[in-house]
């Protein structure tokens, strides 16, 4: 585990919308994350329903593997299309990234 993303609200609706807005701000660049897999699941109706056991993450993990998956790789043959058809050159420059701030960090939430 590199992290563990808490937050805290009122309602249990605004602590999923802070969630929410939280994973995605959240960066991780080179090392497999949950990062996806923790937005589905704030947006699954049987979690917002409240409606979940001790299995859900195991059930659940199963329901949208692979749609994770083929959305993954879907990107990725649109950008070696695309790179492929404009024969450009991408660097990427990591430092950047890597020096960027969430905004959540900002908003203090």
């Amino acid at each position: 585990m590199l992290a563990k993303l808490i937050v805290t609200a009122n309602t249990r609706e605004e602590a999923i919308k802070r969630m929410k807005y939280s994973i995605e701000e959240f960066i991780i660049i080179g090392v497999p994350n949950t990062l996806e897999f923790g937005l589905k699941v704030m947006d699954d109706p049987d979690f917002l329903r409240g409606s979940y056991n001790t299995n859900y993450i195991h059930e659940y993990h199963h329901r949208v593997k692979q749609q994770i998956s083929q959305k993954t790789t879907h990107i990725a043959a649109a950008m070696a299309t695309h790179l492929f058809i404009n024969k450009k050159e991408t660097n990427i420059n990591v430092s950047r990234i890597n020096n960027t701030y969430s905004r959540w960090k900002k908003r203090r939430l």
